[in-house]
Order: C-alpha cells, then structure tokens, then sequence
C-alpha cells in the first residue's frame, strides 16, 4: 500500500543521498546540460547542504557508550504478553539478553528464554516486589521498557472512577513506580537504558480518550525531566516512542480512514527500531508514522483550525463509529466482555 511515509522515505532516499547530490553539479559542469552560472551556484549549495545534513545524521546517530551486551544485561519489559511488548521481549531474548516481562496475564504463546511474572504494574509495592524478585532470579536490571498500557472509553461524565484510576495507574504512574525501582541501581553501576512508550496521543486526544490522552501527555512531562536529570550520567540512556496507532488488539476496532496519510504501524517493525536503538545504546526519540512529528505545533494553531483538522483527519468519527458498533454488539449479546 502506497502511504505518504513510504513517498517521503522514497524522496529522502533520492534528494537527501549525498552521492547524487554531488553529482549534480558534476553534470552540470560538464556541460551536458546547458546550465546557467545561477543554476550551478545553487547545486552546489544544495549538495553541500545534503552532505552536511549527512554528517549531522551520522554524528547524532553514532553509538553511545552503552551498548547492548548479553552477558551483562537483564532487560524488564512491562506489557510483555501482547502487542508492541511482546516483539520487543522476543527481540531482546533473541539476542541473548535475559528478559523478564511484567504482565497482568502470561502470553498466549510463551516466548522461549523469556521469564514472565504476573504484575499490576500500576500498584507500587507489586512492581516492587516483583523487581526484587527479578534481580534474585536474572540479576540487577539494566534495560527498562515501560511498554504497559490499557485504554478505557467513555464521556467524561459517564466512565466509571475505577476506568480512570486504571488508566492512569497502568499508563502513567507505572512508569514512574518501575523507573523509582530499577533507577538506583543504574547509577550507582552507571549503565542502563529505559524506554518510555507515549502515543501520538500524547498531543491531541481524541473523543472519549480523556484520561488515556490525559496519561499518555503525563508521559511527555516525566520523559523531559528524566532525560534531564539524567544527563550527568552518560551511561544511562533514555528513549521516548511516540507511535499512532497500532495493529494491536487493543484498536483492533478503530479504522482510520485516512491511511495514506496516517497508516497503522506495525509492532514487529517499532519493535525492531526499538531494539536497534537500544543495541546501539543510542538516546532519542522514535515518532512513527511521519504525521506525529507535526502533531506538537498543531497544539499552537487556533481551536478552529484544530476542529477542522480534526474533522479533516475524522480523528474523532472514527472513534464514535468504533464505540457504536461495540454499544450495538453489546446490545444483541455478540461482544465478548470477558
């Protein structure tokens, strides 16, 4: 499927290769094409443009100095059993790391190697208990993944207080609970590595999203002091994952109609980037699919032109028209709520 992602990376790949954009100006020297002095002035900007934007991608994008190694790290993956934790927990075992997966459930499919604890990761003394419990079984823990998340809908006058204390415990407060529990014992050997997974939600919540907009831009706050406050340690490493939606059971009934413009991601592809970053030990940010990198100056523009993007996008329709037929399903008996 044809997606504006996959149109830009193609453009990228072609404006932004640095070999053709030096050459550029080669054949223009030559004469090949008849080309005035203007034209030739400006493709060689453009080419000294192109390879210094190279060098910047390759100098942020280098190494750091924590880099992924099997026989020292224990890796803790909270979410594990399903969706975009569950690849990630299979990526890491698959490198040799020993993985733990804190969960409400176990997976339905175990994965090898891995080791899975039943959790509710947003109570505090049980992440507690169980990361006390992991460094007994595997060791100290060096990599963090806060993957954990549920979503609950409703009108905010109309969900239940135990759906908004679930979603921001399990969304929020978990990552401050697991990162409180692992953090110590990553400065005092001055190695690790957390991932904070946020949403493009994070920005603009949709209808009947309030608390799980309201947790995933909680998120922002606690990922911006983290990494600030753990710049005097250079081998700690942070990364923040901003992803839209997801091919993940828990929005396997909303289906965005717009998806050129906004195509699911895929989690065995967000995993494999993850992953990569964190064997790399390189800090930073993951915003897929391209639309999230615009979504933060969307917040500045007036509410109107918010609401027509909103409508534009149908960011909101999509979700009602989830939410109906799921009040319809329910209604003759068809839905499952178990």
């Amino acid at each position: 499927m044809i997606t504006i992602d996959l149109i830009i990376h193609t453009l990228n790949n072609i404006f932004l290769n640095p070999y053709l954009a030096i050459l550029v100006p080669v054949i223009l020297k030559a004469n090949i094409y008849s080309a005035s002095d203007i034209e030739f002035i400006l493709s060689q900007i453009y080419a000294i443009l192109v390879v210094v934007y190279q060098i910047i991608q390759y100098l942020s994008d280098k190494s750091g100095p924590t880099r992924l190694d099997s026989q020292r790290d224990v890796a803790v993956v909270t979410g594990g059993s399903s969706g975009l934790g569950y690849n990630v927990a299979f990526l890491l075992a698959s490198k040799g790391v020993k993985v733990a997966v804190l969960d409400a459930k176990a997976p339905d499919i175990p994965v090898a190697l891995v080791k899975y604890y039943i959790c509710d990761v947003g109570s505090y003394d049980d992440v507690a208990k169980s990361i006390t419990q992991i460094a007994k079984d595997l060791g100290p823990v060096t990599i963090l993944v806060n993957n954990a998340g549920v979503e609950r809908r409703g009108s905010l006058w109309e969900m239940p207080v135990e759906d908004i204390q679930l979603t921001i415990n399990v969304n929020l407060l978990s990552q401050f609970y697991t990162i409180r529990c692992v953090l110590p014992g990553m400065i005092s050997a001055n190695r690790g590595y957390i991932v904070s997974v946020g949403s493009s939600l994070s920005y603009t919540s949709p209808i009947y999203y309030g608390p799980y907009g309201a947790s995933k831009a909680g998120l922002l706050g606690l990922y911006e002091t983290l990494r600030v406050e753990l710049a005097q340690y250079p081998g700690i490493q942070t990364l923040l994952v901003l992803p839209g939606q997801m091919r993940t059971p828990m929005f396997q009934d909303i289906y965005p109609p717009r998806q050129f413009l906004a195509p699911v991601v895929e989690p065995r592809d967000l995993a494999t980037e993850i992953v990569d970053k964190i064997a790399h030990g390189k800090s930073g940010e993951i915003r897929r699919p391209i639309y999230v990198h615009g979504m933060p100056y969307l917040r500045i523009l007036p509410w109107p032109i918010q609401r027509a993007l909103r409508w534009v996008s149908n960011l909101d329709g999509s979700v009602i028209a989830a939410s109906n037929t799921a009040i319809a399903a329910s209604s003759t008996g068809s839905l499952d709520n178990t």
